[in-house]
């Protein structure tokens, strides 16, 4: 499935902007894990964009709040990429 390009940046710039704020501080260490079990830093910031999107889409589709534990949760299991939510 093709990301519009706008919201691809958007999500590059909330992945950028969580490790280098350490906030949440599970980000950074996702991306540290990541990237030590052998995947590139682009390829570990955009399995931490899926869980961004995946968050974002409970949020809009559900109107649910943002859940921090359930974002916590979904960034542990990576590499293994949210379920499709459609």
């Amino acid at each position: 499935m093709e990301i519009d390009p706008r919201i691809q940046k958007a999500v590059v710039t909330v992945v950028d902007t969580q490790i280098e704020t350490n906030e949440p501080p599970e980000i950074a260490l996702t991306f540290a894990r990541l990237v030590n079990e052998g995947y590139s830093p682009a390829a570990a910031k955009d399995l931490i964009g899926c869980v961004v999107l995946s968050e974002v889409f409970d949020v809009m589709k559900h109107g649910d709040k943002f859940n921090l534990p359930r974002y916590v949760a979904a960034l542990t299991r990576l590499p293994a990429i949210p379920e499709n939510k459609v």
